[in-house]
């Protein structure tokens, strides 16, 4: 996941997502893209570091 421009498939789902997700979001979006576990790895008052599992 990540921020850009840039061309996808038309039958991709659309995700904005913006700088301010947080960590629900950030987990349904994980989940919808197949990704079996997320971990909150570390965080700081700006950022999250998560931990993505397939």
């Amino acid at each position: 996941m990540s921020c850009g421009a840039g061309r996808r498939p038309s039958s991709a789902p659309v995700h904005s997502l913006g700088a301010q997700a947080g960590e629900e979001r950030l987990r349904k979006v994980a989940q919808e893209a197949g990704f079996s576990s997320l971990r909150l790895a570390a965080q700081t008052p700006v950022n999250l570091i998560l931990e993505l599992t397939l």
